[in-house]
Formats: C-alpha cells, structure tokens, sequence
C-alpha cells in the first residue's frame, strides 16, 4: 500500500501531457499561455517569444525570493527542482522549445539559479563551448557588467558547459534534444547579494533594484539574440517585454483608483475663503497673515491609510508596473499625511517630499523673465475682459466639442466663490473662482490649458483601461503643466505678464523653503518684482 501511495504522489507531481499539449497548441496559435503547475510552479509565456527563462526551486536551501527574478519577463516558467518533476519539466520545456523554434529558426533557452553564498564572486554566466553563441555570450556579459547592487557593480564569470544545469540537479534537455530541436541552452547563477547570509532574511528593496535592472538585461540580450540568430529583429529591446496582463494588475489598479477617489487633493489644499482672506489682508495693511480657512477632510485618515497599504502591489510580476503602482501608492500616502499637516510647519516638508525642489537652472530663469519686461507684471485687460459666467459658457461650448468625438467626456463647468479668482481642474471637471476676470486675448490659452490639457487628459485616460491613467501616475504633474504651458504658446496666448506670472511662483515657492513667511513672500513680489 506504501509503494503504491508513493506512486500515486510521483504521478501526481509531474506536469501532465494535456496540460504540455494545452501550452503547445496555443503557443502555435500565437496564444498567450499562463498555467499553473505542480509543487507551485508556473508557465508564463506572453506571446510566441524566441526565448524562455526558466528557475528551478533547488529541494533544499531554498533562496526567498528569488523566483522574482524570472517573474517580471514576458517569457517564463518557475518550477520545482525535485526530482519526481525533471522528466515532465524536460517535456515541457523541450515541447515549447520546439513549438517556438519553427517560428523564429532558432530559441533561447536561458536557466537561472542562485548562487550559494555571497562570497561568490558575482554573476556565473555558464555558455556551452563553440564560436557560435560567442558573440551574444560577449554582450550578454557586457550588459551584465551593467547592473548595480547597493550602488556598485558586480564582476562578472564565463565558463563554459556543454549543458549548464543549476548544481545538483540533471540538464534541462538532453544534448540530442537541444540538437534535434535547434535552440540554445545558456545558464546564469545570479549571487544572493539581496539575503542576508546571517538570517537568510530577504531585502526586499535590494531584490526590487536587482530584479529590476536584471530585467532590462535581459531583454537587451533577448533582443540581441533575435536579431543576430532568429528571423525577426524587433525595433528594441521593449517590444520583448511583457503585453499580456494579468489578474492581479488589474485588482491593485482598481483599489489604488479606490482610494484615490475618497478625496480631491487639490480641493483640499485650496482655502475656501481666498476673497475674504484676501479683504481682511489688505486692510492690515498686508502685515499680518491671513486666516484661511480649509475643508474638512472627507475621510477617517487612519482607516484610508490601512486600506491603502493593505492593496498587495508585490502580487504583480511585471517590474515595471510594480513600480508604476508602488509610487502610486506612496505618493497617495504622502498626499494623506500633507492633508493632515495643512497650517503646520511639517506642511512645506510635505509638500517638497511630492513636488520637488526648486532647481538653481529653473530659479535663475524665473529670475531673468521678471527683471526682462518689468512693465508686464499682469496680463494687460484695456483689450477687454470676460467674468467668470462668460468663461463657463466658453468653457461648455468647448467641452460640447470633445462630447461629440467621445460620449464619455461627461465633465461638469462650476462657478464657485469657495476658490480664489482663477481657474483649476479637478476629477476632470472646470472650476472657476467667482471673482476671475480674464483678457480676451487670454481666453483661448487657458482654455485650451484647463480644457485641451488637464480635461482631455483625465478623459483620455479614463478612455483606458488601466485606471491610473485618469488619476495620473506618480509624479505626473510637472509633465501636465508643461504641456498645458506649450498649448498656451502653440495659440499664440503665452503673454508676456503670463510668463511673470509663471516664474513669480517659482520665486515664491523657493522663498516658502527657505523659510519666508506669508508676509516676507508678498513683500519680495511686491517690494522687489514690482507686483
């Protein structure tokens, strides 16, 4: 009964002849293929690719983590080392191999493995002997001898092995096969420098960094090898990277959406009183801070803390995604705590950890514009002007343009006196300060800075699939006022007292991290730049 219970577990541990022959009909069809497989194993091939990665969980003295490092390519498969598994292992691998090798006329066969200890001298790249391979092994070294950890490089080993194989264990295919076949079998031992040798405690932050730069490695020398060796030479190393996406990319893209919506960041940082503010500053005679007034937050900052980081941006493989959500995530983090810290002292820290410092290059420009027209210092109205119902009815009639090309542009115009004079988006939606007054000539800027920028972007991404492209990435702003600034210059609306006014803020907020105060940053404005 014992002999025949171990059977049925070896049986149960191999990768059944359905489950290979599943994998090949779809990769023949140009099919994505993602299976589970036994003892927690994997297939992951996006597309027909001229390679595959693959790492075999060694039975004993196991490396956490390092699955990771196959995980974030387009093709991979991460299995078990047992023994019980290297027959059907051989099958599969040699059965996508020979499916991929008829497309391409020729397959990249690249096996990983960690290496044992730290005192390693770094990356072991295993090429079997021959002039063949030599000139991608030389590249494959060279991009390798790229890649940094803990801020320095690691040396790099060739040697050679007609079949490399992680140690102990047997080759993935025998020399027959990979010649009847046609491909080419390389190993890489990858140095554990992300675990600590003491504890076997991972870094996560040092595994992230490796596997991100290994990863770009590796699609170089991916590209290489299908430009030098295959029938097909794509344009660069990126179209090797991952298109299929999977489940969990798109649960985090949702809840990170999730949250971001619990609020309106910059509704939140806008005082509700700027005109009255405004009043009782100028009858003191500009010598004494105004008291602004903010609203409430519309969240219990605990609670959407918890459910922010409890979202598991470490369940997605693909590297760059990862970092994509993982700014996100921390960006939204710093956006909750700067709305926390609203009229303390910790709120320009805050605000700087988001938003950046004021670079010397930028301040000497803001510099030179405001002493070059020093007569312009606001945009000239003699021309005419028009109020804030005027500029709503523009507004309107330019959204009606894009309703026509997209239903969904369904963004909302709001004339409100709970906001300063001037225009801001937000969620998508116009909203103008009861009290704006605009110079005709400046109408068709901002419309197209507000409306032909900051909205059309919002929909445009909303258009998308993935949500973030509506909320916007991590860092995002910079490149959207950028762009919203050039759209003003491309119709001829980039006024003169338009550009003193854009580089009186850059002066401004560098005189806030210095330290100014409310009052020393009106004088430096009006005293010195003639405001």
């Amino acid at each position: 009964m014992a002999l025949a219970r171990d059977r049925l577990d070896t049986a149960a541990q191999e990768i059944g002849a359905e489950t290979i022959e599943a994998a090949r009909r779809r990769l023949d069809a140009n099919l994505p293929v993602r299976r589970k497989l036994p003892a927690s194993g994997r297939l992951h091939v996006d597309r027909q690719l001229p390679f595959l990665c693959i790492y075999r969980r060694p039975a004993a003295g196991r490396v956490p983590g390092a699955s990771r490092l196959v995980t974030g390519l387009a093709s991979y498969l991460v299995t078990s080392g047992e023994a019980t598994l290297a027959r059907s292992v051989s099958r599969l691998v040699g059965s996508v191999a020979e499916t991929l090798t008829s497309p391409f006329g020729k397959f990249l066969l690249l096996e990983v493995w960690p290496g044992r200890s730290q005192k390693a001298p770094g990356f072991r790249l295993v090429a079997p002997p021959g002039e063949e391979l030599q000139p991608l092994v030389d590249f494959f070294r060279s991009e390798l001898a790229r890649v940094k950890v803990v801020d320095r490089r690691v040396p790099v080993e060739v040697t050679q092995a007609k079949r490399p194989a992680p140690p102990g264990m047997t080759p993935l295919l025998s020399a027959s096969r990979i010649a009847a076949i046609g491909c080419s079998l390389v190993g890489l031992e990858i140095p554990p420098l992300y675990v600590d040798e003491t504890t076997g405690r991972t870094y996560p932050e040092v595994l992230r960094k490796l596997r991100r730069a290994l990863t770009i490695a590796l699609q170089r020398v991916f590209h290489r090898f299908s430009c030098e060796y295959t029938t097909r030479c794509p344009v660069n190393h990126h179209m090797l990277g991952r298109r299929a996406v999977v489940k969990a990319v798109w649960q985090v893209d949702e809840q990170l959406s999730l949250v971001d919506e619990r609020f309106d960041f910059l509704l939140q940082v806008t005082p509700s009183n700027s005109a009255t503010a405004w009043e009782t500053f100028r009858e003191r005679r500009f010598e004494r801070v105004p008291k602004f007034r903010y609203r409430p937050l519309p969240f219990d900052p605990v609670r959407l803390k918890r459910q922010l980081w409890s979202i598991p941006v470490e369940r997605v493989e693909d590297a760059t995604l990862y970092d994509l959500f993982r700014q996100k995530q921390d960006e939204l983090d710093r956006q909750i705590t700067l709305l926390l810290d609203i009229e303390t002292h910790s709120f320009v820290h805050g605000a700087a950890q988001i938003f950046g410092q004021v670079d010397d290059a930028l301040l000497a420009q803001a510099h030179a514009l405001l002493e070059r027209c020093p007569e312009s210092k606001t945009d000239d109205t003699s021309g005419g002007s028009v109020d804030a119902t005027a500029f709503a009815a523009r507004a309107r009639a330019e959204l009606a343009y894009y309703r026509k090309q997209w239903a969904g542009v369904d963004a909302t115009v709001q004339v409100r006196g709970d906001i300063a004079r001037g225009l801001m988006v937000s969620k998508g939606s116009l909203i103008i300060g009861e009290g704006t007054q605009i110079a005709s000539d400046r109408v068709e800027a901002l419309l197209q800075h507000e409306i032909g920028t900051h909205v059309v972007t919002y929909y445009n991404g909303k258009a998308q699939p993935l949500r973030q492209l509506s909320s916007g990435l991590a860092g995002y702003d910079p490149m959207q006022e950028g762009f919203a600034v050039l759209a003003e210059h491309l119709v001829g609306g980039l006024t003169p007292g338009r550009l003193q006014l854009l580089a009186a803020r850059v002066v401004s907020v560098q005189a806030m991290l210095q330290g100014a105060s409310f009052v020393e940053a009106f004088r430096q404005l009006t005293g010195t730049h003639g405001f």
